[in-house]
């Protein structure tokens, strides 16, 4: 089985080029990629990992970095 599946959350420039580059990678190999996005902010993964299963995806790629606040100056 040849298939992935990826998710990355929308306006995550990280996210979405990791998503990206795997896909270009796997592509080149003879994969298949399913890709899929998340809004910002989104806390619940439920409905996404869910249907993971009925795909059958052989390899997941799931990626959510949160840029670090700054730490707020003091006045």
């Amino acid at each position: 089985m040849r298939k992935a599946y990826t998710l990355a959350e929308l306006g995550n420039a990280y996210d979405l080029g990791l998503a990206s580059s795997f896909k270009t990678a796997f592509e080149k190999l003879g994969g298949t990629v399913i890709a899929n996005n998340f809004p910002v902010n989104r806390a619940d993964f439920t409905s996404y990992i869910n249907n993971v299963p009925a795909m059958r995806i052989a390899l997941s790629l799931i990626s959510r970095l949160r840029t670090p606040q700054p730490a707020p100056v003091p006045l």
